[in-house]
């Protein structure tokens, strides 16, 4: 037999995951939440719910703020990771545009949300720059 890997109780298949802080935690994201695993305590950190209505495309990781980001089509969210408090929320200001996917600047406290049409640059209030794709 090989080595003994460990299994999350996840709720539903992950939409996609990503390590955070020296690979200690990992961070699920399905389409009703955003779970966050502490990996050398083998626990649940937190849980994170999108807004009624709206469900995650994809979640991240700031790690120089401790914040999780939640995308869903219409609303770029953030949270904090100590208490799950949603601290900014960044909203598309039109009907067509949805968004896809969105990156983190660490360093500069911005993120890049793509969407169909266009690249946005915001800090998670207001946007900064636009770019047509």
């Amino acid at each position: 037999t090989g080595p003994h890997l460990e299994t999350l109780p996840l709720p539903a298949p992950p939409l996609s995951s990503q390590f955070g802080l020296k690979s200690r935690y990992l961070l699920t994201t399905g389409s009703a939440t955003t779970t966050v695993y502490d990996l050398k305590k083998k626990s649940t950190v937190r849980t994170f719910v999108p807004p009624p209505g709206q469900a995650y495309l994809e979640s991240k990781f700031n790690f120089g703020q401790n914040l999780v980001l939640g995308l869903t089509p219409k609303s770029l969210l953030i949270y904090t990771l100590k208490d799950a408090k949603c601290v900014s929320t960044f909203q598309s200001n039109s009907n067509d545009v949805i968004f896809k996917n969105v990156q983190v600047n660490n360093f500069q406290e911005q993120y890049t949300v793509c969407t169909s049409q266009e690249t946005i640059l915001t800090d998670g209030n207001k946007e900064l720059y636009k770019l047509p794709n």
